[in-house]
């Protein structure tokens, strides 16, 4: 399983510090790892619940960003097949929440 993680910053800022948990508390941290960039993947993860924050690396340290909740779960069923004009009456379902 993978999951990506995108997030907005101010201008300047280019290095962060990426963490993804199990738990909303971050007591069960799976990744903690510098990002160039504003965003990232992370593969070969178990399916399941994870959470991300991200914390700006600059010369005074930021606090982390309040978690976000993300799943990470396996597509069993070949994407072409699905109909998608059943989904045309909900214009906003592949909109990313930001």
């Amino acid at each position: 399983m993978e999951i990506r993680a995108q997030w907005g910053c101010e201008t300047g800022v280019t290095r962060f510090r990426f963490q993804l948990a199990r738990d909303r508390q971050f007591n069960d941290i799976v990744v903690d790892r510098v990002v160039s960039g504003t965003e990232t993947r992370v593969l070969n993860l178990e399916a399941g619940k994870y959470f991300w924050r991200v914390a700006r690396m600059t010369r005074t340290p930021s606090r982390f960003s309040r978690p976000r909740a993300v799943d990470a779960f396996k597509v069993t069923k070949d994407p072409s097949a699905i109909d998608l004009r059943a989904v045309q009456s909900s214009p906003n379902i592949w909109q990313r929440d930001r």
